[in-house]
């Protein structure tokens, strides 16, 4: 009888150890799976990503009548090609911004501005209120962008704040420093440089704005130190849909930390320019945007050398991807 009952009691023993482990093993089974199921997907946070970035490819054609800027006047043709990339962290009031762009200048008659550019912004903004907002800006411009011409490499810090009077009605207060390096060390710079600006609309399609900026050049070499004022105007328009016009007066007096000969006599050297510009963008299609435009640039200066005009005509492309 007791070899009996220890052979049944050790059969049941295990049957229900047996039931156990099969239990034991489709539990864990669920939690795999379920933890599988619950596992973050790679593919959407790159998908996310890509929805907060655009890229885009440029083109360029220009004709200018004085490509140095001197007494020279040398006439060129130039092409520009580039490539960019654009973030930001919302559609609407972003508070992070950045942007990335590579070009390949080409002109004739002149091998000194076929450089590759590359140019890096970022911007961070800030709201306090309705009314009040900030914002904190840096740049890194090495030969320029594809939207100007530039041998120095430049490395910018500006910091922003706007107030919002009314609808129609803004004014901006911003300041910054400027690090500027050439080829030539005896040109790099440091300029420190604050501002104002002042926009009003005159309709929902019709806006003016106003800006004057005040900056120093801090030259290693004496000659190259100067004090410059700007002083500009500009007034942009919707005349059919989404087409905009642009057109823009600056004046920029300048005053050089520099003697020079004048009439027999000795005096500080001082420069104005004259630059004017007028740019029209429309839409070519549904991701192309045309921008036909010209600049017409004037320095006078009492140094008889440093006289000149320049005629910039061209066209710009814009591929949106």
């Amino acid at each position: 009888m007791k070899k009996i009952f220890f052979t049944i009691l050790f059969l049941l023993a295990f049957i229900f150890s047996s039931q156990g482990q099969t239990a034991d093993k489709k539990q864990a089974q669920r939690k795999s799976l379920s933890l599988t199921l619950k596992s973050p997907q790679p593919s959407k946070e790159a998908n996310t990503l890509l929805q907060k970035m655009s890229f885009y490819a440029i083109f360029s054609s220009l004709y200018d009548t004085n490509i140095e800027h001197d007494e020279t006047n040398i006439r060129s043709l130039g092409a520009v090609f580039g490539l960019g990339t654009n973030f930001k962290s919302s559609e609407k009031k972003p508070a992070i911004e950045m942007n990335y762009e590579v070009a390949k200048h080409l002109y004739t008659r002149t091998n000194r501005w076929d450089v590759f550019s590359h140019n890096f912004e970022m911007r961070y903004n800030r709201s306090l209120n309705q009314n009040l907002s900030f914002s904190s800006e840096g740049e890194v411009a090495i030969r320029g962008n594809s939207d100007d011409r530039e041998l120095s490499n430049q490395y910018i810090f500006k910091q922003a704040a706007k107030y919002r009077f009314n609808s129609a009605n803004r004014l901006g207060l911003f300041g910054g420093y400027r690090f500027r390096r050439y080829d030539e060390i005896g040109r790099n710079a440091n300029n420190p440089f604050v501002g104002a600006e002042f926009s009003h609309r005159l309709g929902e399609n019709q806006t003016i704005k106003g800006e004057y900026r005040y900056e120093k050049n801090r030259a290693i070499e004496p000659r190259n130190r100067y004090i410059r004022r700007t002083y500009s105007l500009e007034f942009n328009t919707r005349l059919f849909g989404a087409d905009k016009l642009i057109i823009e007066g600056r004046w920029r007096p300048q005053t050089y930390k520099r003697i020079i000969k004048v009439d027999k006599g000795l005096k500080t050297r001082r420069d104005e320019r004259w630059v004017c510009n007028l740019a029209y963008e429309f839409m070519v299609g549904r991701n192309i945007e045309l921008m036909p435009f010209y600049k017409f640039e004037n320095r006078q200066s009492n140094d008889p050398d440093k006289f000149f005009n320049a005629h910039l005509a061209g066209f710009s492309l814009r591929f949106n991807f």
